[in-house]
């Protein structure tokens, strides 16, 4: 990333592969990874304005 900043999917995939074997660590991992990408989908709606029909 750019000035070393890395974003919480890419820690999350990074520390899920140092930690093989947890279920629970890849879980909970694999749910946040989930959560995030939602919240990008619907931040991206609504700077658009494209929620709900809605514009301006």
């Amino acid at each position: 990333m750019r000035d070393g900043r890395t974003t919480l999917s890419k820690f999350l995939i990074d520390t899920l592969d140092r930690q093989p074997g947890s279920d629970a660590s890849s879980g909970l991992s694999a749910l946040l990874i989930d959560v995030a990408a939602s919240i990008k989908t619907i931040a991206a709606a609504l700077t658009r304005g494209a929620l709900g029909g809605q514009h301006g």
